[in-house]
């Protein structure tokens, strides 16, 4: 083919210039410079298609520069197809497969790259022309395969390209679908003839040792591999079981040969993952056949005793979720009549042999397919199935023992460590996903105790058994770190333990309650002195306390106490030589456990605590002697049991006892510190230095002091609740009362004591408000001037990065050093808080007794309320409007119940659709067409209105017709806003007129339809009048950044594609005469 000279030059050019833009050593102007002028010239060149082939077919040129020859060539074909002559076209389409046909290099020499980009040159002409314009494409294909391996690995990468673009592109997705359907068998024949044939080549070249030839064959069959997995997932499942499933069983068998396993399994996996109907996927049982189950087992099972390497892994990875894939498949169809499906013992060892694999993300992806196993109604009873439970429960209970990353082993096999250091580049990436891993491990072990009690059961007996024997004949005493084996272990089986007897009630087959508390009986033996240990022996007591509610009165009457004492020893256990200040974390999170554990117990079994209640009350008392051993816990835990008393007037005098020393306190520090904003920063220190140590710190004791106000009265009006039974409610005298509607009005015996110190509350929520004022910021000391900054913690919660560092980790049995900032920072917070929780938790608490208060409303518009200007605008005007939308609709309804509405509330709605917030604006759409159907039937609406309501929803549009749901409803509102208000009101046609580029025959079309149409309202919009509508608004849509300056690709349309019609089997007429029976079959 003979080359202008022109062509030659400019070539040339761009062949310097693409150089150049690749050259490190140039300066970044220079770069850019070149970049700017190739793709000038790809935008605005006629020679861009002759330069392209030019640049693509000099084998002596870079691969740098061929790669952007054959880029000019797709640019062409891509956007300006549809304005370039036929003999353009033929020019590049000609070309385009001699390049194919001839090959750009030897396979294996040339870049995956340039063959990647000539396949998409041919694509993107096959997406405008075939099949109704190039009806010998495959054919021509077929042909190029003969040339080599190279030119049928690009082949296979043109079928794999149109796949991929058809699905993601609505442009002739029709026209190609339909043709490559009507092909799919001879498509589907072709790609696995290829297969076949190059890996049959494969294995007599790799006896002769003849490694280029062979690594072509495999790039071959590694290409098919990747074709068909775009094709598996969407043809019609004929295609996949032909020939009596021949290519199921060809990918099973390529499961073994390590050059192409991973290629076949993630085929395997499209397959295995087909959705649809029911009926199409019953074929895939045929995995479940012999030699199917056969190969994946073997598989499966050398697969794991193979030397760990990145590439095996993951086709590891890959074949774990072939077979998790494959059981989703058996959940689905899984039958009553059909029963177990053949070879399941063999598939559930190899699901066993991921499970108890090294690494944890395998055994991850096996237990979501056990979990669903065992949630299964049929599955889960199946005897087959129930055998391998023992076995599962062996292989996953030492997944639940922490492991520490990547380098501190304390057990287990450091393949472990290898495995996790391939998955994850940081101890917090680690550290969140085994978080995530072992809750659905132990979600899992609930369901398995459902399923089959008592094999969980004798497990964690045994377990706990034997790991409370150790510790107890251990001759030294045991000091643990979180990363020594003893703690690691012990907190794994209280994990554990905790999941199995969370299930104990519902199971109908349960363990004795001897068994039980002769374990309960162990661990109340057991007297650790570390308190980490400590802190776990606690986690089991109170999984295996449930055996003492099932015990007899007598049993559960020497138990209880026992169990008690051992709680108030941890309540107030501590290490020689500690006091107050000086106490380890751990020794203070041992003593937060067992509060909270007392808490645990009085919420979940207050009756069995309810007689004993009194010598509860007066171990407390007693323990309260001294402030330094309680915590507010132990009085929260009281207030569950008095729940329990069925009398108000007793209750209410005993939370009277509980907030008393709180109430009297806080009453003097409001005439102190809540007096204004300047008050209360002198109080808490806020505008002096800081001060350390902070046993030092005068100004933290007054801190404290609000914290233990705020922390008792928050318990009570949680905690503290009337009986739910209606008739102990009335006997013990809570009701005073009751609605319209019968129901009964219950008093809180903790209203007459919380609510008179409601005003306090309030004016310490008006500082914390008032504290945002510039005078009080200028107030603050140097070194809390970023007190009211964002804790930590909430920071990382909103990044999502994890906030336990590994420091923090190994630190834990040693005081938690805080900087007097640290310690401002949590206070506020916590205060603020708290606050907040206990005024939002006075309404349902208390009820009327909060609500009939006088004044109550304009007490919290003039604290709750106030100053709110001064908090970020942004992040609360999004918050309220969002939250003011929902009050609203609550308004619409009642408003449109009453014919209580105006056109000042449509304008209002119609507004919110403009607003910068698109939840907002979405909301609104839901308000304003019945607003608008109510205000037209009455005749109030005016022309002016009209007109702002469409105006409206077309800035609406505008402003976020971005988003789908956005626009989705936006358009249909702007449909029924036309379709109501066009028949009324001509100045709507003003409105639309404005639009951009808006077509009147477009207007014309739709005023057509509107006023052909009656004028009866629905609340299906018709589509033919929302594609028109979406037509004449398109222009005016908002888009996103990122669409803004994309060049457009635009299609022609071909021909209608004809397909032949299906021949319909002849009726073959009765001319005989004869009876063939229909008078018979209808007779009565």
């Amino acid at each position: 083919m003979e080359v202008s000279t022109e062509v030659v030059r400019v070539a040339a050019e761009l062949s310097r210039a693409i150089e150049l833009t690749m050259d490190p050593c140039v300066p970044q102007e220079r770069r850019m410079e070149a970049y700017i002028a190739c793709d000038r010239f790809k935008d605005t060149s006629p020679l861009c298609a002759q330069c392209g082939l030019y640049l693509a077919q000099r084998t002596g040129n870079s691969h740098f520069v061929r790669h952007f020859g054959l880029q000019l060539m797709e640019h062409c074909v891509k956007y300006r197809w549809n304005q370039i002559s036929q003999p353009e076209k033929l020019f590049i389409k000609e070309n385009a497969m001699k390049l194919l046909a001839a090959g750009t290099e030897l396979g294996l020499q040339e870049h995956n790259h340039i063959k990647d980009a000539l396949s998409r040159v041919i694509v993107e002409m096959v997406k405008r022309e075939w099949p109704q314009q190039w009806s010998t494409l495959l054919s021509e294909l077929s042909e190029a395969c003969t040339c080599g391996e190279t030119q049928t690995e690009m082949v296979l990468l043109i079928f794999l390209r149109l796949v991929e673009d058809t699905l993601e592109s609505n442009l002739r997705r029709k026209d190609i679908y339909q043709a490559l359907t009507t092909n799919m068998s001879e498509i589907f024949t072709f790609i696995l003839r290829i297969i076949e044939e190059h890996c049959r080549q494969f294995q007599a070249l790799s006896s002769q040792m003849n490694h280029p030839a062979m690594a072509a064959h495999a790039r071959v069959v590694q290409v098919a591999l990747l074709t068909l997995t775009g094709f598996v997932e969407w043809v019609s499942i004929s295609h996949i079981m032909s020939n009596d499933g021949r290519l199921l069983h060809v990918l099973c068998l390529l499961l073994a040969d390590p050059h192409f396993n991973t290629s076949a399994a993630e085929c395997l996996l499209q397959i295995v993952n087909r959705k649809g109907r029911l009926e199409d996927r019953r074929p895939l049982m045929i995995l479940f056949s012999a030699d199917a189950i056969k190969y994946m087992f073997e598989a499966a099972g050398t697969s794991s005793d193979k030397i760990l390497d990145e590439p095996h892994y993951f086709f590891l990875k890959k074949l774990t979720q072939v077979l998790t894939g494959l059981g989703s498949q058996l959940c689905s169809l899984w039958a009553k009549e059909d029963g177990c499906p053949p070879n399941f013992a063999t598939y559930l060892e190899a699901m066993l042999t991921f499970t108890s694999h090294p690494s944890l993300t395998l055994a991850h992806y096996a237990n979501t397919l056990w979990l669903s196993f065992f949630k299964h109604d049929l599955i889960s009873k199946d005897p087959t199935f129930l055998s391998f439970v023992p076995k599962w429960v062996q292989s996953t209970s030492p997944k639940i023992v922490k492991a520490s990353y990547p380098t501190i082993r304390c057990s287990g096999s450091p393949e472990t460590v290898a495995y996790a250091c391939m998955d994850y580049d940081s101890d917090d990436e680690y550290a969140a996903f085994f978080h995530r891993c072992r809750t659905e491990f132990l979600d899992t072990f609930r369901c398995a105790t459902i399923v089959a009690p008592m094999v969980t059961f004798q497990y964690v007996e045994d377990w706990l058994t034997r790991r409370v024997t150790l510790s107890m004949i251990a001759t030294t005493k045991i000091e643990c770190s979180l990363q020594s084996c003893t703690f690691l272990e012990w907190e794994g089986l209280s994990q554990v333990l905790e999941s199995v007897m969370s299930r104990i009630l519902v199971c109908c087959e349960r363990p004795s309650v001897g068994s039980g508390l002769i374990l309960l009986e162990l661990c109340l033996n057991y007297q650790p002195l570390d308190p980490l240990l400590l802190s776990v022996l606690l986690s089991c007591i109170s999984s295996l306390f449930v055996f003492v509610s099932m015990a007899t009165a007598d049993i559960s009457s020497v138990m209880l106490p026992r169990v008690l004492e051992k709680i108030f020893a941890a309540l107030v256990f501590s290490l020689p030589g500690q006091t107050k200040d000086t106490r380890s974390r751990a020794v203070k999170n041992v003593r937060r456990h067992a509060a909270s554990l007392m808490v645990k117990i009085g919420q979940r079994y207050p009756l069995l605590l309810l007689p004993m209640f009194d010598r509860i009350n007066a171990t407390v008392q007693g323990l309260n002697q001294d402030p330094g051993q309680l915590s507010k816990m132990e009085r929260e835990a009281l207030i569950l049991i008095s729940n329990h008393f069925c009398d108000y007037e007793r209750q209410t005098k005993f939370v009277g006892e509980v907030i008393a020393p709180g109430a009297q306190q806080w009453v003097l520090l409001a005439q102190e510190a809540f007096k204004g904003p300047k008050e209360f920063m002198a109080f808490v220190g806020l505008d002096r230095p800081p001060v350390e140590p902070s046993t030092e710190d005068l100004n933290g004791q007054n801190r404290a002091h609000i914290i233990f106000c705020v922390d008792l009265f928050m318990a009570a009006v949680k905690r503290c609740a009337w009986p739910e039974d209606p008739d102990r409610a009335a006997h013990g005298g809570f009701i005073v009362g009751r609605t319209e509607a019968g129901n009964p009005v219950c008093r809180n015996p903790a209203a007459p004591h919380i609510i008179p110190l409601l005003p306090q509350l309030l004016a310490l929520l008006k500082i914390f408000n008032q504290l945002w004022t510039p005078e009080a910021l200028s107030g603050l000391s140097e070194g809390y001037r970023t007190a009211h900054n964002m804790l930590e913690v909430d920071k990382n919660n909103l990044l999502g990065i994890g906030n336990l560092s590994p420091i923090d980790v190994l630190d834990l049995t040693k005081p938690k050093a805080q900087t007097p900032q640290d310690r401002m920072q949590h206070f506020l917070s916590m205060v603020h808080d708290f606050c907040y929780h206990i005024l939002g938790n006075t309404g349902p608490s208390f009820g009327r007794d909060l609500y009939q208060l006088q004044g109550l409303a304009p007490g919290l518009v003039a604290s709750v309320f106030d100053n709110l200007e001064e908090v970020l605008e942004a992040t609360l005007t999004r918050t309220l409007t969002r939250e003011y939308m929902d009050v609203m609709k609550v308004a619409l309804i009642g408003a449109l119940l009453t014919n209580n509405y105006t056109t000042t509330n449509v304008m209002f709605y119609s507004r919110a659709l403009s607003w910068h917030d698109t939840i907002a604006s979405l909301k609104a759409t839901f308000l304003v067409a019945p607003v608008v159907r109510h205000l037209f039937s009455d005749h109030s609406l005016t022309p002016q209105v009209a007109a702002h309501i469409m105006t409206c929803v077309l800035q609406g549009l505008a402003l976020h017709g971005q988003h789908e749901a956005n626009q989705g409803s936006l358009l249909v509102l702007g449909v029924q806003m036309y379709e109501i208000l066009r028949p009324k009101f001509i100045n709507i046609l003003e409105v639309m007129n404005q639009i951009p580029n808006c077509s009147p025959q477009d207007i014309q079309k739709l005023d057509d339809k509107i006023l052909m149409s009656t004028c009866k309202t629905h609340n299906k919009v018709d589509k033919n009048k929302k594609e028109i509508f979406k037509r004449l608004t398109n222009q005016l849509v908002g888009r996103s950044v990122g669409q803004l300056f994309r060049k457009e690709v635009q299609i022609a349309d071909l021909p209608r594609l004809e397909l032949p019609n299906k021949q319909k089997p002849p009726i073959e007429e009765n001319t005989s005469g004869q009876d063939i029976g229909l008078c018979r079959l209808f007779k009565t």
